[in-house]
């Protein structure tokens, strides 16, 4: 075979020119391929299904990969758990009473629940009752870890639990002196805070019951602790925020709200995101008590950040749920349900967004571009592939002239 100058060509040649029309193919795909598909990708978020769970859906708990979503319908006495792909449950069960709590692992292995009569559910993926245990009085709020090996609740007679997922027998409890309202436990299960009427927010370590540390506030007290256990942020009635580390209980920083419920802190404890009876969404940073931004809603009940702090969700009286990004206070997106929203979780990309709501469903929301952006970048890939071959078969075309 003769090459375009008259000079014969080698196989070895011909294979060194394939090779660098394949390369070619590899560094379009790498320079354009991405930027084109994140180009097909909106921060819009779009409705994927939404399903009844009863009168109200007031507890929601999203897995960390946003592939699974939990559900506690409080007066239906169900405990549900959804797949991202659809709106029928992949199973539910009905609790002894009226359901205060739910909370699914990252991988939405585990789900636990709590209800009314004081009672702890743990169940698997396939929907199995693993183990229920019975606390001493109305169990409120429940938190399992990342890996969902340990499991936390405290209840109405004062007391903080935390479990193995192995069994039922509590590894220790604690008598706090006060109805402990919310529990949070880590990622890793090392550390435990809990909050209640007693005013005081507890840091316990998993090895025992003794505290790290506690701190009275001006107030009853819910708390959450950071996915790596270093940080924990506190809302209380005395309308103030607070921002701890782990190593002590001299508060890093407080914020004064005009009526403060709801907060949520990112995997790391750079960022919070805090709901106030002041109707407004607020987002801080760990290093000030400044508010990065703030933002008027018509009531604001649950928020939930990111693990990275880049997406915001948070749901309002006006049964609207908001996204808003770290940088800004505008909404990036919102959508009208048909009813006020009780509580809302994010997935730990904050690509999806659960929300449940006063009339009777829970809403399941993803990326606007869901299936397209692999879509898109299959044929971004095909066609520069195509473009690739289509060269290499000219230059043979040529090469055999």
């Amino acid at each position: 075979m003769f090459g375009i100058d008259n000079q014969p060509i080698s196989t070895t040649q011909m294979r060194r020119v394939g090779i660098v029309f394949i390369v070619l193919a590899l560094v379009g795909l790498i320079q354009l391929g991405p930027g084109l598909v994140s180009g097909a990708f909106s921060e819009e978020r779009q409705l994927l299904w939404s399903c009844r769970a009863g009168s109200w859906a007031n507890y929601v708990s999203i897995s960390a990969d946003g592939n699974y979503a939990a559900v506690g319908s409080w007066q239906e006495r169900k405990v549900y758990l959804f797949s991202r792909l659809d709106n029928t449950p992949l199973w539910s069960y009905t609790a002894d009473d009226l359901v205060s709590g739910v909370s699914v692992s990252a991988n939405g292995n585990y789900t636990v629940a709590s209800s009314d009569d004081g009672k702890i559910y743990l169940f698997d993926l396939a929907g199995q009752l693993r183990w229920s245990y019975q606390t001493s009085s109305w169990a409120n709020y429940v938190s399992i870890s990342a890996d969902g090996n340990y499991v936390s609740t405290g209840d109405y007679n004062n007391k903080v639990y935390l479990f193995n997922r192995l069994d039922n027998a509590p590894i220790w409890s604690y008598t706090a002196g006060g109805n402990i309202y919310l529990v949070s436990i880590s990622a890793d299960g090392n550390y435990v805070v809990a909050g209640g009427a007693d005013n005081k927010i507890y840091l316990f370590g998993r090895s025992d019951n003794i505290p790290l540390w506690s701190y009275t506030a001006g107030g009853a007290i819910g708390a959450i602790v950071s996915a790596d256990g270093n940080y924990v942020v506190a809302s209380a009635l005395d309308n103030k925020i607070y921002l701890f580390g782990r190593s002590d209980n001299i508060p890093l920083w407080s914020y004064q709200t005009e009526g403060s419920f709801g907060v949520s802190i990112s995997a790391d404890g750079s960022y919070i995101a805090a709901a106030g009876e002041d109707n407004k969404v607020y987002l801080f940073s760990r290093s000030s008590s400044t508010p990065l931004w703030s933002y008027q809603t018509e009531g604001s009940f649950g928020v939930s950040i990111s693990a990275d702090g880049s997406y915001i969700a948070a749901g309002s009286n006006n049964n609207k749920v908001y996204l808003f990004s770290r940088s800004s206070s505008t909404p990036l997106w919102s959508y009208t349900t048909g009813g006020q929203i009780f509580s809302v979780s994010i997935s730990s990309d904050g690509s999806y967004i659960a929300a449940g709501c006063f009339d009777g469903k829970v809403y399941f929301f993803g990326p606007a571009s869901e299936g397209e952006g692999a879509t898109q970048w299959l044929i971004i890939a095909g066609v520069i592939v195509a473009i690739a071959l289509v060269g290499f078969v000219f230059y043979l075309k040529r090469a055999r002239k």
